[in-house]
């Protein structure tokens, strides 16, 4: 399939690669572990408003970012955000919608970006993490590359004028972790829910399982690279 192109994107990150790598001292490392071609979830930690344009600068391929829903409340905004590839997310219900456009994307050979905490951390350290991630990875049978974003010069969120390090962690297959099989059989299983009220609270525990493997795995990856520091 063709990937698309997004020229804003290209020519917004030429331009502020140079300011920002600067601002922030940035300091990236395991760029060899990111798949040069097929769809890609790149699964982030959230301390700041400069992560995605710091993850941006510090990558060639391009990211599709999942974003909160309510910055596209502001038309010139969401115009903005979508002519960079960015697409919105409503963060407080599962929305079909995202995870629709998720999988698209990356059956496309596109790389999507999502924050799997959810939501910035305002103290720099890790939140529990949102299903969404684990959830897209399991159905676009796509793997995930952990990364972690981190202050290096002291505990709290990133800051300008302190060093900050982007370092990418280990390619992760879902199917590793969790066979494909099993989980055609759980989407057949959630299916049969509709018609089965009494099986809902069992096949959820189990798809549950399932996701917090699949989150364990990604944040566990995230702790260690952040324990580096």
């Amino acid at each position: 399939m063709k990937i698309k192109r997004y020229s804003l994107y290209i020519t917004l990150r030429g331009i502020i690669r140079p300011f920002l790598m600067i601002a922030y001292k940035l300091v990236v490392k395991g760029l060899e572990n990111i798949p040069k071609t097929g769809g890609l979830i790149i699964c982030a930690n959230h301390t700041s408003n400069a992560d995605a344009l710091l993850l941006a600068i510090s990558m060639k391929r391009f990211v599709r970012f999942m974003t909160k829903s309510e910055l596209y409340k502001n038309p010139l905004l969401a115009f903005f955000l979508r002519k960079l590839g960015s697409f919105p997310v409503k963060r407080k219900n599962a929305d079909r919608n995202a995870l629709d456009t998720s999988i698209e994307i990356l059956k496309n050979g596109e790389v999507l970006g999502i924050f799997i905490e959810g939501t910035r951390s305002k103290s720099g350290e890790l939140l529990r993490p949102k299903s969404g991630a684990a959830m897209i990875a399991m159905k676009s049978n796509m793997p995930i590359l952990p990364v972690c974003i981190t202050c290096a010069e002291k505990r709290g969120p990133v800051k300008a004028f302190l060093k900050t390090k982007i370092e990418f962690g280990r390619v992760i297959h879902t199917e590793k972790i969790i066979s494909r099989e099993q989980i055609i059989i759980e989407d057949r299983k959630i299916l049969q829910e509709v018609k089965n009220s009494k099986s809902t609270l069992k096949l959820g525990g189990m798809l549950k399982t399932h996701l917090k493997l699949v989150n364990e795995a990604v944040m566990t990856q995230i702790s260690n690279m952040k324990a580096e520091v």
